[in-house]
């Protein structure tokens, strides 16, 4: 192992960002030398001392082989990328088809496409800004009026519904004895009538509400 690094190589050893290695060197716990290098072995120390971060495994290395047939260079080899998960490559497609674009029609990146999956790095981004994009404007429109709470709205319609019923089921015993008196019938047999057409009313009337919610 080289004793001293460049940001980007001791980034890559540690396996973080260049933002986490500044944020390192402001706290002191990278030592640089003046030519803005990283001294990897007191800085590995101060890392594990201070802050509990143990130091990476061994990376295989590989040798960069010049024109003229010379190794210039013995850098560490950088680690295999790992799959994205299908349900991310799924969200990236189907967020992208939403305004006419497909993965992979970007110019190859950074990443060239996240391990085969044929997502490049700039297609992740543009599907994020879009989605962001969605997810503003839906702000927008619930603060304006134009969206409400489905769970309040499913509530109140569930509410409305309810006391719909109960006047229809309380409506026979209340006009069954003056329907009675006024067709000279018996006010038993009148109100299990209507009770009983009411209740069939209600059930055509659960049916057609189901259909319209399919």
């Amino acid at each position: 192992m080289p004793e001293l690094m460049g940001v980007i190589e001791y980034a890559a050893y540690r396996g973080v960002s260049r933002v986490t290695i500044h944020n390192w060197t402001k706290k002191g716990l990278v030592t640089r030398t003046a030519d803005g290098r990283i001294d990897v072995a007191p800085s590995d120390a101060r890392l594990l001392e201070e802050a509990g971060l143990p130091v990476p495994e061994r990376v295989p290395r590989v040798a960069v082989v010049a024109s003229d047939g010379d190794a210039v260079c013995d850098p560490i080899a950088a680690p295999e990328l790992r799959p994205p998960p299908l349900a991310a490559v799924d969200s990236v497609q189907e967020t992208l088809a939403e305004v006419g674009e497909e993965i992979g029609q970007s110019a190859p990146d950074d990443l060239g496409g996240l391990n085969g999956a044929g997502v490049t790095l700039t297609d992740a981004r543009k599907a994020k800004t879009v989605q962001d994009t969605h997810l503003t404007r839906l702000k927008v429109q619930q603060l304006r009026g134009d969206l409400v709470d489905r769970k309040a709205a499913e509530s109140q319609a569930f509410a409305a519904g309810r006391l719909e019923r109960d006047a229809w089921m309380a409506w026979p015993a209340r006009v069954a004895p003056q329907m009675a008196a006024d067709l000279r019938l018996d006010a038993r047999e009148m109100h299990s009538v209507l009770e009983q057409y009411v209740r069939e009313h209600l059930v055509e009337l659960s049916g057609a509400q189901t259909m319209a919610t399919d």
